[in-house]
């Protein structure tokens, strides 16, 4: 009876780990090129803060940047809103606008960098949600692994294996004192 509970505890223990890692965290694809552009939240409510960051390289210092923001799917009679900035020493551009009043998702473009034109999205809508993770700047993708996983996965290897070596225990203490 033992055995079974102990074997019963042992495979419910390997599903619900093998459950725990196999939730993955999505991997971000690395900007190609050597320029990015950033906002510093990916939602936004009608009027607030959007800060929005170039990167590019020393050799972009001095450079006037411009951004272009645009709305997604509008028709060609679609306003911009055109800002530029000047690129500090290490080829960082940033602005700071007032989040548009028309709801939808935005096209950020930046030009006049020497690795070419690239862009990014945010949303203005009027409910937002920002989900920061710590120690990454927001706005900036996450990289690097999650320990976590890994941690899960250790301790059910190892709990996995204390179990099994239980059961080969008892049934070795039980045929020697069959035995005896």
């Amino acid at each position: 009876m033992k055995q079974r509970l102990l074997a019963a505890f042992l495979l419910l223990c390997t599903v619900v780990g093998l459950g725990l890692v196999g939730n993955a965290a999505p991997a971000h694809a690395y900007p190609p090129g050597c320029a990015t552009v950033a906002t510093d939240a990916s939602s936004y409510a009608p009027g607030g803060t959007v800060t929005i960051t170039a990167v590019g390289t020393p050799d972009d210092a001095g450079s006037l940047v411009t951004f272009t923001i645009t709305l997604q799917g509008s028709g060609p009679e679609s306003t911009s809103i055109i800002v530029t900035a000047v690129a500090n020493a290490q080829g960082v551009a940033i602005v700071t606008i007032t989040a548009p009043s028309a709801l939808g998702t935005y096209t950020v473009s930046i030009t006049n960098i020497t690795c070419g034109d690239v862009s990014s999205s945010f949303e203005v809508d009027t409910v937002t949600s920002s989900t920061t993770i710590p120690g990454v700047p927001p706005g900036l993708p996450r990289a690097g692994a999650d320990p976590q996983n890994w941690l899960y996965s250790a301790a059910i290897v190892v709990f996995t294996g204390f179990g099994l070596w239980l059961v080969a225990r008892r049934r070795r203490h039980q045929r020697t004192a069959t035995h005896s």
